[in-house]
């Protein structure tokens, strides 16, 4: 059961990642549309980055 939920999870957040990443193409003028697309990839990735450490963050400003 956890595997099949973990699937299911990652099939969302693939199917997500997808989907923001056309939106994002397409919302924007053709002159900024690279630019806006590496920016937001930017950012997708730092919160990727960041996301597994917010739980030791938390722990240590609580602490004091």
């Amino acid at each position: 059961m956890i595997t099949i939920l973990a699937l299911i999870g990652k099939l969302a957040i693939s199917f997500t990642y997808n989907g923001i990443y056309i939106i994002t193409a397409e919302i924007h003028p053709t002159i900024i549309r690279n630019s806006a697309v590496s920016l937001c990839q930017t950012f997708a990735r730092f919160g990727a980055v960041i996301a597994p450490n917010i739980q030791l963050l938390v722990s240590h400003i609580y602490i004091y």
